[in-house]
């Protein structure tokens, strides 16, 4: 089983806490967040990473799923291949 091993660059909704004046709500950004993965699904609606790989075949579970809309996706960056060993 091979899986890609990512990082994805992606932004997300925030919240300030206090009183502001219009000039700076202005200026306010939404968080750019990395989360660092293997890359479970990558689909129309969804990236989805999960932390951890366990089994093989019909036993095959992912561990943490963290699913992050695609349109919040900037960048998806390999950093790579890993490969699950056979047992000998």
């Amino acid at each position: 089983m091979k899986l890609k091993y990512v990082e994805v660059v992606w932004v997300d909704s925030t919240v300030k806490d206090g009183w502001y004046y219009p000039d700076e709500v202005k200026k306010l950004k939404p968080a750019e967040i990395t989360t660092i993965g293997y890359l479970c699904s990558k689909g129309k609606d969804t990236v989805i990473l999960v932390t951890s790989v366990s089994g093989e075949g019909a036993n095959l579970q992912y561990a943490n799923p963290h699913l992050i809309p695609a349109r919040c996706v900037r960048e998806i960056r390999n950093i790579q291949n890993v490969k699950k060993q056979e047992d000998s």
